[in-house]
């Protein structure tokens, strides 16, 4: 498989995410403080994303973890999964685009910003891993949720239904109109590294992070701070 790199500078990116963090934890808004940053220190629209999704506030950290639980705390919880949140995760693991260990505790990519979600051979792939994952926790059940705006999300919602029924496990997949929604209203422990999400959710577990970290856990990256991802 093609090796993915995007250069992101890590010595210039831990400078501006002092800065960056600075200004959002005396409450600027998130975007004009990214401007300022990102425009201080010549980032690039990649560096942007990776500041963006990885850096939060004093209190937002604070908050997360304690919603934050470990991936044995699925075993006999109900599951609710942002499914292509949580698959996009996993499929950047495996074409090698960096991934970002966050404030909060939660592995995030920077894939989205250069390619769109879309179902195919490798979506697939993604889904086999994290299906390994949920076969040895076994949560009492599992619902995954994904967009279906996504071209061919119905078909991918069925076929992760028979999956889930050839392994015996107990859930459901649909294509809703809001996945992120959706999977919040559902209930019970919620996968998904979604910020609004988390922020909206009691129990918070990082399946998407958690399988990235057993397909390429060199590719993890930590900017700043300290932290691991969760690791069997």
């Amino acid at each position: 498989m093609r090796e993915v790199v995007l250069p992101l500078r890590l010595g210039v990116l831990s400078e501006a995410r002092v800065d960056y963090k600075f200004l959002l934890s005396r409450g600027y808004p998130r975007e004009q403080a990214l401007k300022f940053v990102g425009d201080r220190y010549g980032l690039t629209k990649a560096e942007r994303m990776a500041l963006y999704r990885s850096t939060f506030s004093k209190g937002e950290v604070a908050e997360r973890a304690r919603k934050l639980v470990p991936i044995s705390a699925i075993g006999g919880e109900p599951l609710s999964v942002d499914g292509f949140n949580v698959l996009m995760t996993v499929k950047a693991a495996l074409l090698g685009y960096p991934l970002i260990l966050c404030d909060d505790g939660l592995v995030r990519d920077v894939l989205s910003l250069f390619q769109r979600v879309r179902v195919g051979p490798l979506m697939c792939v993604a889904l086999e891993l994290v299906l390994c994952v949920l076969s040895r926790y076994r949560p009492r059940s599992v619902a995954f949720f994904f967009d279906a705006n996504v071209s061919r999300s119905g078909e991918f919602a069925a076929h992760v239904r028979r999956r889930l029924a050839r392994l015996g496990l107990r859930g459901e997949a649909q294509a809703v109109k809001k996945a992120d929604v959706t999977t919040m209203l559902h209930g019970g422990v919620v996968a998904s590294s979604d910020s609004v999400v988390v922020a909206n959710s009691r129990r918070v577990v990082d399946l998407g992070g958690y399988v990235a970290s057993l397909v390429a856990p060199e590719r993890i990256l930590t900017i700043g701070g300290k932290g691991k991802p969760e690791v069997p």
